[in-house]
């Protein structure tokens, strides 16, 4: 499973990309999935509009969202991406946070459609605070090792599997530190 992270929703111009990119329906079938309830989900680009406004609750803000990508190796049932979305989450800290996530399946070459999951996460939650950012590769890469383990998929070795073990082992996750060690070895 892979998870990239962008910072977004700096501009007005910016949310309207992201939604129009998120509603494409050509070669593709999309589904809101999941929101909490402060989003308004019967259309991507007032979701995207309900996320970006807690942006107003800081006054030093420049960042609307973040757009984070769930890309599994195996087909997941709505139960596993909702339990991939309170992870992500519960490791940013954006618990308080507004939040998407869009299901979009394509057709392969290859005859498979294994769907790729696009979350949407406000920068800045009711309370005003940000997410916490700092260092966030290592912790989404470790998220998705726990995801891995917990959905039996093969586990991603990814760039910095020392950094990530070294996460995990601050998550009390020593045999899956290890297990990650292990395959970037191999």
């Amino acid at each position: 499973m892979i998870i990239t992270s962008v910072a977004h929703g700096r501009t007005q111009a910016a949310s309207d990309r992201l939604a129009r990119h998120l509603a494409i329906t050509s070669d593709q079938t999309v589904r809101v999935v999941a929101s909490n309830d402060v989003v308004d989900t019967s259309d991507i680009a007032a979701a995207l509009l309900d996320v970006r406004r807690f942006m107003s609750l800081n006054k030093r803000s420049v960042v609307g969202f973040r757009h984070l990508t769930l890309n599994p190796s195996i087909r997941w049932t709505d139960r596993h991406a909702k339990l991939a979305v309170i992870s992500v989450l519960g490791e940013l800290g954006a618990e308080k946070s507004p939040w998407i996530l869009v299901e979009h399946r394509k057709k392969r070459a290859d005859g498979g459609d294994i769907p790729h999951f696009h979350l949407v996460v406000g920068q800045y939650g009711a309370d005003g605070r940000a997410i916490n950012s700092k260092k966030d590769f290592a912790r989404l890469e470790a998220v998705a090792r726990l995801l891995e383990s917990a959905f039996g998929e093969a586990i991603t070795v990814g760039r910095k599997p020392s950094a990530v073990a070294d996460v995990l082992r601050r998550m009390n996750r020593n045999e899956l530190a290890d297990r990650l060690l292990a395959a970037a070895a191999a």
